[in-house]
């Protein structure tokens, strides 16, 4: 980049001397003559230089301290803004953790199963599938693909069905509100669990 600059900045001083002295002095002119234009114009290429260096060097330092100012004050906003929003979605989803544990351990609770079993995965998908069918061995059939989504609606009608309610409308809300209703499951005292409902 600044060799063509230089470039174009001689080519430029060329031009300039050629018509100010005239074309015929350069050709026909004495040799001290062609020596002091060409001194000259080095000399004034290397302040041309010098200056645009200078200018490039400035505006570097310029727009790195720019470039650092800005960056400072957005890294200061946007880490604000995360601890503002992270904290209260990290409680919110630590108390939604919770509640879903509390409602399970209530459930299994309620159907004669040991709370803590809520606790370990895949342990307690298969003791839903115990509470529900009497045997927990169904639940991979929610592991194959497409007969899984249907088998899982199935299963949350049938568990409905396991604790006394025959209703459509609950069966709905533990399809799509499950945490919710399975509270409902295990803290109403008026819904009893009255054994597996179906047989497949």
């Amino acid at each position: 980049m600044k060799k063509k600059l230089s470039i174009i900045v001689l080519i430029v001083i060329m031009c300039m001397t050629l018509s100010s002295c005239g074309l015929h002095t350069w050709i026909w002119g004495d040799v001290e003559d062609i020596e002091a234009y060409r001194q000259s114009t080095e000399d004034i290429l290397n302040s041309k230089e010098i200056d645009i260096e200078n200018k490039i060097q400035n505006e570097n330092e310029l727009s790195s301290q720019e470039l650092s100012d800005g960056f400072n004050s957005e890294y200061e906003k946007s880490s604000t803004l995360s601890i503002l929003v992270i904290i209260p979605f990290t409680i919110l989803i630590i108390g939604l953790t919770a509640l879903g544990i509390l409602a399970q351990w209530k459930m299994f609770v309620k159907a004669g199963e040991a709370g803590w079993k809520c606790l370990i995965p895949f342990y307690n998908l298969w003791t839903m599938f115990k509470i529900v069918y009497g045997e927990g061995i169904r639940m991979f059939l929610t592991f194959i693909p497409f007969v899984g989504f249907i088998f899982f609606i199935l299963f949350s009608f049938d568990l409905s069905d396991s604790f006394g309610k025959h209703n459509i409308g609950f069966k709905l809300g533990l399809l799509f509100l499950a945490p919710v209703f399975y509270l409902m499951l295990g803290l109403n005292k008026n819904i009893k669990y009255i054994g597996p409902k179906r047989k497949i």
